[in-house]
Order: structure tokens, then C-alpha cells, then sequence
């Protein structure tokens, strides 16, 4: 519409009547649409550590707890993200914190075969075996202050085709 003068034609009809030359100074081009990382499924889980505070808990605990969990969860520890700790001693009359964490796998199955698997390592005591194992030595108990609870992965609008033009 550029080349042969339909564009200057349609912009003068809409009122542009003072335009003289519409000319094209880049070519247009047609981009693809960028196409999303696949939807990954998160667990979400909250699980009481005895015997450590926000002061003896800090990052090599926490890296230390990612990688218990990653061994149960059969996940890499990039899979796993703490999102809160929070000190509970004061509630539970004894030196304790809260731990909340988010674990990601790719599809709806693994992901609850993998929460029944880090529920039932909580409550049967896997999970404290496996944080003694990665060095958590000051831990007394494990227990779990929410259960596991799945969020399916949000699905963005289709991808559009653009064309660009300057």
C-alpha cells in the first residue's frame, strides 16, 4: 500500500488532508510469535523444622533442606525454591521454624506422585533422616505445617503473528 500510494489515499480519507508523500523508509518484515516456556505444575508445602531459629537456619540450612528435598522429590535443587521461613519458637514453646517452599516438575502426574512422596516423607520421618544426612545435626523433628497442595501451570493466550513496519 506504501509503494503504489493506497496508504497516502486512506490517510488523507481520514483526515490527514495537509500529508504530501508517505514514502517507505524500511522494508516490513513478519516476526514469529515468541513461544512461551512450557507450564510447569508447582507443589507447594510448609513443613516445621524443631530445633533451629531464623538465626541457626540461614542460607547453608537452607541449601542444605533444597537438597534433601530435591533427593526426595527426584527433582534438581533448581526445581525447588524457598519462599519463606518463618520463626514459630514463640507459638510452639520450643526452637522451631517454618519452612515454605515451592517445587516445579513439567507435567500434572509427576507432580502429585512427587507430593505424596514428600507428604509421606514428612510424616514418616524420610525427610528428617534425609536433612540429618545433608548435615541439619541441631534437628530434633519434622513435621508438616500444610500439606502439599498443587497449582497447575497458567496457560498464556496463543501466539500472534506481527508485522513491523518504520
Amino acid at each position: 500500500a506504501v509503494i503504489g500510494g493506497g496508504l497516502r489515499e486512506q490517510l488523507v480519507a481520514q483526515g490527514l488532508t495537509e500529508l504530501t508523500d508517505v514514502t517507505q523508509a524500511v522494508t516490513s518484515s513478519i516476526v514469529a510469535p515468541v513461544t512461551p516456556p512450557e507450564g510447569r505444575y508447582s507443589v507447594h508445602m510448609t513443613t516445621t523444622l524443631y530445633g533451629y531459629n531464623n538465626l541457626t537456619f540461614g542460607i547453608n540450612e537452607q541449601d542444605a533442606f533444597v537438597e534433601a528435598i530435591a533427593i526426595l522429590g527426584e527433582c534438581e535443587t533448581t526445581d525447588i525454591q524457598v519462599t519463606g521461613v518463618v520463626d514459630r519458637s514463640a507459638q510452639l514453646h520450643a526452637m522451631a521454624v517454618n519452612v515454605s517452599y515451592t517445587v516445579s516438575f513439567a507435567n500434572r502426574s509427576v507432580a502429585y506422585t512427587r507430593a505424596n512422596t514428600l507428604d509421606t516423607a514428612v510424616i514418616g520421618g524420610g525427610l528428617r533422616e534425609q536433612l540429618v544426612a545433608q548435615g541439619l545435626t541441631e534437628l530434633t523433628d519434622v513435621t508438616q505445617a500444610v500439606t502439599s497442595s498443587i497449582v497447575a501451570p497458567v496457560t498464556p493466550p496463543e501466539g500472534r503473528y506481527s508485522v513491523h513496519m518504520t
